[in-house]
């Protein structure tokens, strides 16, 4: 990206914060280790893997561009409802290959409850996800 942006101008990026910080999906992601063993977080954690400021300040420095700005905020994804979320989750990442069927069912027994404090009542999923924005500038 520096080397494509004009001098002075500006950078954005969005990342999400680690999955220490996640309300909703640390949760899930220990019920799915739970069931399927410690190699899921790998699997399940690349959205995560990006979100430590520092390491973020840092990549940019290196590359050369001046952080102006990091801003973080906690906003919520809507689904159509918790065992919507599990398969697109499970179904994004090679682990479904990797899991069977009943571990499948336990992961999505267990969501539903880990989860709860997130359904509406229609049965809606409304799941916190912290955010990173930062903002930087190429040497002027």
């Amino acid at each position: 990206m520096t080397r494509v942006v004009a001098p002075g101008g500006s950078v954005a990026l969005q990342t999400y914060a680690g999955l220490h910080e996640q309300p909703g999906y640390r949760p899930f992601v220990d019920c799915v280790i739970r069931h399927t063993g410690p190699d899921a977080l790998e699997l399940l954690g690349t959205y995560w893997s990006k979100g430590d400021i520092n390491e973020l300040r840092q990549l940019l420095e290196t590359a050369g561009l001046d952080v102006q700005r990091i801003i973080t905020k906690l906003g919520v994804i809507t689904l159509p409802s918790t065992d919507a979320m599990v398969h697109t989750e499970i179904q994004a990442t090679p682990l479904a290959q990797r899991i069977s069927e009943s571990a499948y069912r336990a992961i999505s027994e267990e969501a539903r409850q880990v989860l709860a404090p997130y359904v509406d009542f229609s049965g809606t999923l409304r799941l916190p996800i912290r955010a990173r924005f930062i903002i930087s500038t190429t040497p002027g």
